[in-house]
Parts: C-alpha cells; sequence; structure tokens
C-alpha cells in the first residue's frame, strides 16, 4: 500500500511543480518564476493583524439575508484564493460550502473579494501569487 501512494505522489510532482502548485522554493538558478501560483512559499500571505483581524473584518462586514436570518443557518464555508504579488485578492472559490445555503457561500465570496490588501507571500524575499485557504464562520442562534 505504502508504494502504491509513493508511486502515485512521485508521478504527482512533475505536473504539481510545472503549475506552480506544490511548489515553494526558488529554481536552483536563483530566479522565482513570479507567473506561477504557489501553494507553499517560504512565506506565507499574511493579512494585516492576523487571524484576530480576519476574523474581526468578517464580523464587522458580514451581511445576512431574511432567509439566513429565519433558517439560522451554522457553519463554515471554506474559501479558497489567491493573493498576488502586490496584496490584492484575486480567484475567489468556495471549496466547500453550507448545504443548502448558496447564500451563505455569496457572501464568504463577497466577503473575501472585498478585503484589504495583504501581506504577499514571498520565496527567497520576493513577493509572489500563492493560495490562500480560509473557512468563513456563519453563526445565527
Amino acid at each position: 500500500m505504502k508504494a502504491i501512494l509513493m508511486l502515485a505522489l512521485l508521478a504527482a510532482g512533475p505536473v504539481l511543480s510545472q503549475t506552480g502548485e506544490g511548489s515553494g522554493t526558488k529554481p536552483e538558478n536563483g530566479s522565482v518564476d513570479t507567473s506561477k501560483v504557489y501553494t507553499f512559499p517560504d512565506d506565507l500571505a499574511t493579512f494585516p493583524g492576523g487571524r484576530a483581524e480576519i476574523d474581526a473584518f468578517i464580523n464587522e462586514h458580514v451581511r445576512y439575508t431574511e432567509k439566513t436570518k429565519k433558517r439560522k443557518y451554522r457553519g463554515k464555508c471554506y474559501m479558497k484564493f489567491v493573493v498576488d504579488a502586490e496584496g490584492i485578492v484575486r480567484n475567489v472559490q468556495v471549496t466547500r460550502g453550507i448545504v443548502d445555503c448558496p447564500e451563505c457561500e455569496q457572501e464568504a465570496i463577497r466577503l473575501i473579494q472585498m478585503m484589504p490588501k495583504w501581506i504577499p507571500g514571498k520565496i527567497g524575499g520576493k513577493a509572489v501569487k500563492s493560495y490562500f485557504i480560509i473557512p468563513v464562520n456563519f453563526e445565527l442562534s
């Protein structure tokens, strides 16, 4: 079983590195490909003020529709997006939402898209595009 898993990982390695996914180290020649989106840069992208400020931002800006208030939806929408080399949030996607609550997913997308600039991820001290995944909590009681 371990041999099969290892073979699958070895086979996936070249594909992942060609897309920039799974890559986080600079190439041997010292140059960084700024056209790639990295999954594991040396320094991760960060929201100004850290996780506590992300939560404060979301709590301050979240809007609940009448339907979400009435049904008291609870759960998390997991959001994947790119923080570009300038710190701008782009390509926001829902990777896992709340069952029967497309309004929650749309609100999570809106919240992520309106975030201020982030501190971009870096490889070898150079700002790069990188993926970031974050849960957006919805708790109405």
